[in-house]
């Protein structure tokens, strides 16, 4: 019983880090086609910085200009 307990964790943590480099890779390719679809809004709209504001980095935030839906728009048409 005790050997197949220290393989079922050893499976569970193998199984853990795999699920994380997964999730790293795919979040990375998604940060990385959302900062294309960002640098283009702010290159077309003229904007001195665009904030991600769920980190909670952000000291000041004006409810006048939200890109979240053109973004969201964006990507989903392919950037």
């Amino acid at each position: 019983i005790q050997a197949a307990t220290q393989n079922y964790q050893q499976a569970v943590m193998q199984a853990q880090q795999q699920f994380q480099e997964a999730y790293e890779k795919k979040a990375g390719t998604l940060f990385q086609k959302l900062k294309k679809v960002c640098e283009t809004i702010g290159a077309e709209k003229g904007y001195t910085l665009i904030l991600e504001v769920s980190s909670g980095a952000v000291v000041y935030q004006g409810t006048a200009v939200d890109i979240t839906p053109e973004l969201i728009r964006r990507y989903d048409a392919g950037g």
